[in-house]
């Protein structure tokens, strides 16, 4: 796993643990490196975004706003019904993720 979260090609890591699967892995490694991600392998970015979104809903949400501000700044526009897909995807991630905490407990003032 510590080969995979320092390899350079933080995409083929990502692969790697989303496969294994270690999504707890996974998550760690999209935080940190996100910048470092390549957006036009979406072969393993969408999937790990997939396989991430319930437990770690940031996580997912970066590496789809790594896949749709790569279709934009390339201006791919074939690519573009894929990019909205993601931003889509990104809202539905961030209503999901706002739900569960408005149902969650709230810490009683101390």
């Amino acid at each position: 796993m510590a080969h995979a979260l320092a390899h350079p090609d933080r995409n083929l890591g990502l692969g790697f643990l989303v496969a294994w699967p270690n999504l707890d892995a996974a998550n760690r490694l999209v935080r940190a490196h996100c910048g470092e991600m390549d957006g036009r392998d979406y072969g393993r970015l969408r999937p790990a975004a997939e396989a991430v979104a319930e437990r770690y809903p940031v996580a997912a949400t970066l590496l789809r706003r790594t896949l749709a501000e790569d279709v934009l700044r390339r201006a791919f526009s074939r690519q573009y019904p894929y990019a909205v897909r993601d931003v889509r995807a990104c809202a539905s991630t961030s209503t999901s993720c706002r739900t569960a905490c408005a149902s969650r407990p709230r810490p009683s003032p101390r």
